[in-house]
């Protein structure tokens, strides 16, 4: 009986080694790269912006494996050695006008990779530990914040002036509401399933983030846009938005010069430049934040409004200067 039972158990340990081998034979015939795409494509737990970034992501790690002549490649052979490969050539590779990747960017990449490798962890097709990309380590950028702009409540009161038709005027007025609530660009697309109270002196949303549940009370501007579309805002991506949005601060005269610092590779600069040409989706949110500030709000009613668990990530926003 003893020796049955022994054996039974060596079985099932041989039955499992060989579904390993024959697991790891079937993975070093498989293309990494196509694999992530059609299951990134079939997904449908995440959502359609982020998808479109990681396949974006994909297509950059994708040229840098042809470019080394490691295309095709399987799962096997991904490993930190590759990754780090892949950081130097993103430091190397221009972007434009002599120019190479900045140093932020670069982590960004390499970091997104590793975010989709991870979903592929789920499915038993690569092992981050064991492969070692656990241990990889952002490259440190010595920008810092100093780029982040705010714009003051005359310079969002000229971009809400502005002439404008179509979608450019719809980014323009989605902008302008998220600099008088405070919320995410990402939380913004879901404000018309926000509940308003207080005869519409209130809404409130879940934030799409962290899922909490926020009360903003609505300034004059806030009605009138939220008003205007009759809380059925048009849905387009962070991407869309970025497209317009500079041309938009050109348009309202937000020229007024900032300066900003750029780490790329070894070399560290530093410029002026005009605000319009850094007005990003989360410039709104900053602005908000920077504004009531100026107002005289108190900055834990501000954090309140904004989501904010602690003060730290909440004087990230905080772009006051001595000034």
């Amino acid at each position: 009986v003893r020796s049955r039972g022994l054996g039974d158990v060596y079985k099932r340990q041989l039955k499992k080694f060989i579904y390993k081998d024959t697991m790891e034979k079937e993975k070093q015939n498989i293309n990494a790269v196509h694999w992530l795409r059609n299951t990134l494509a079939l997904d449908r737990t995440i959502k359609d912006s982020t998808r479109a970034d990681y396949v974006k992501q994909i297509k950059f790690f994708e040229a840098f494996l042809n470019e080394v002549g490691k295309y095709p490649i399987n799962f096997s052979d991904i490993n930190l050695p590759l990754i780090k490969d892949y950081e130097s050539y993103l430091f190397n590779k221009e972007v434009g006008k002599g120019k190479t990747t900045k140093t932020t960017t670069v982590g960004n990449k390499v970091e997104k990779i590793i975010c989709i490798l991870k979903r592929a962890e789920q499915q038993g097709m690569i092992d981050i530990h064991e492969s070692n990309l656990d241990k990889y380590k952002k490259p440190r950028s010595k920008e810092g914040d100093s780029n982040d702009i705010f714009l003051t409540e005359e310079e969002i009161s000229k971009i809400y002036a502005l002439e404008l038709s179509g979608k450019e005027e719809q980014v323009r007025d989605l902008f302008v509401l998220q600099c008088w609530i405070g919320q995410r660009f990402t939380d913004t697309q879901s404000i018309n399933e926000g509940i308003m109270k207080d005869n519409g002196n209130i809404i409130e949303i879940i934030q799409e983030k962290t899922k909490h549940k926020v009360s903003v009370p609505l300034l004059p501007i806030a009605k009138e846009i939220l008003a205007k579309y009759e809380n059925q805002f048009p849905i387009f991506t962070n991407q869309t938005a970025l497209n317009y949005l500079t041309k938009i601060g050109e348009k309202a005269g937000i020229t007024r010069l900032h300066t900003i610092v750029e780490h790329r590779g070894d070399e560290v600069t530093k410029k002026q430049v005009p605000v319009y040409k850094l007005i990003k989706t989360h410039t709104a949110r900053r602005s908000f934040i920077c504004n009531m500030l100026l107002r005289g709000f108190d900055a834990h009613l501000i954090m309140k409004i904004t989501g904010h668990n602690d003060v730290e990530s909440f004087q990230k926003y905080v772009k006051l200067t001595s000034n």
